[in-house]
């Protein structure tokens, strides 16, 4: 397994702000990367929050406008369960799907999203079959199964898939019932502490995963990110975003 950290790189303000994954760009020609909160912390990409939703609307709309080569996108109502949608012969526009927390695709020109303020973005390559997952992982849907299910719905070996752990809570902040470490299997600690990522990318190995990164950005104790931890049931929404493009230009 070769396991690093991978720092998603700012892109830009003055449209909604994110932070791309140039490795990926780069090594394999698809796009992936995250939302910020931007200057004024206002830039919420939630669905259900307190934020307008003509803003909140227009800003998904965009965010595919900036990003070009995507005629779809689809995206789904979190429950934090393990149902992983396999998208085929998906139209354009933009889909919202109830009860779903992780899309897998082949298809060019769509693209997938989730949403987070705490919980990690996974986000899934496989490049023998160029197939894409991205998968909203908090403690309760990695309990429920959701990164085997989203690496079962990929169809290959994990061996031959490329993992990264997007920006979420960290360690040092991420403070639990005894419940979680039960759900998760874990042994309790007296800090009562899980990183998320780090059990992630601990059970992704464990099935075979060999190529695992993950972000260095606490959304909690950085600057710039959404936090339900930090900032209660008011907390804005990120959306985490991967798909492959159709040809452009």
């Amino acid at each position: 397994m070769t396991s690093r950290t991978v720092e998603e790189e700012l892109v830009g303000d003055d449209r909604p702000p994110r932070r791309g994954l140039s490795e990926w760009n780069e090594d394999f020609g698809i796009v992936a990367g995250i939302t910020v909160a931007g200057e004024r912390g206002d830039t919420d990409f939630g669905l259900a929050g307190s934020a307008p939703v003509g803003e909140v609307i227009s800003r998904w709309h965009q965010l595919r406008e900036d990003l070009q080569g995507f005629d779809g996108m689809v995206t789904g109502r979190q429950v934090h369960g393990n149902v992983v949608r396999d998208h085929q012969g998906t139209g354009g526009g933009w889909v919202i799907h109830d009860g779903v927390d992780g899309h897998v695709t082949d298809q060019p020109g769509l693209l997938l999203t989730v949403t987070v303020a705490d919980c990690v973005p996974v986000f899934l390559y496989s490049g023998r079959t160029r197939r894409i997952g991205l998968l909203h992982a908090g403690w309760k849907g990695i309990a429920r199964g959701i990164l085997e299910r989203g690496l079962q719905a990929l169809v290959v070996d994990p061996q031959e898939v490329a993992l990264h752990l997007g920006p979420a809570i960290c360690g040092d902040c991420y403070e639990v019932g005894d419940e979680v470490f039960e759900q998760l299997k874990l042994e309790k600690r007296a800090d009562h502490r899980v990183d998320l990522r780090a059990v992630l990318a601990a059970r992704a190995s464990g099935l075979g995963v060999q190529r695992i990164t993950s972000s260095p950005w606490c959304v909690n104790h950085d600057d710039g990110f959404f936090s339900h931890r930090k900032s209660g049931p008011a907390a804005g929404r990120l959306a985490a975003y991967l798909g492959l493009r159709r040809n452009v230009g």
